[in-house]
């Protein structure tokens, strides 16, 4: 069976609408917590948008590689439907 995505080994699960640039999901945070804690599940809703359409830009964490690709792709803007703050979740390729 595969494995679901994951976000800092927390579930991710949803939907994503990509012709109608839609994306709601929940990233479940009960498990895998620095703290022990749990968190329970957090839902987002979003779309996907384009790294060069943004001023600034997205630094690498400071976990990644050193062998990261520049580009960013499949950049999703999101916004927590509880707390209305904002996550960028992105994925990066290694060279």
């Amino acid at each position: 069976m595969k494995k679901p995505p994951s976000y800092h080994g927390h579930p991710v699960f949803g939907t994503i609408d990509k012709n109608a640039n839609y994306i709601h999901i929940f990233i479940d945070r009960n498990n895998n917590n620095p703290d022990g804690e749990e968190y329970g599940i957090e839902e987002f809703v979003g779309r996907f948008i384009k790294s060069t359409d943004y001023p600034g830009s997205y630094p690498n964490p400071p976990c990644a590689p050193d062998n990261w690709k520049k580009e960013m792709n499949h950049m999703m803007l999101l916004r927590s439907v509880k707390t209305g703050r904002q996550l960028v979740l992105y994925q990066q390729e290694t060279n």
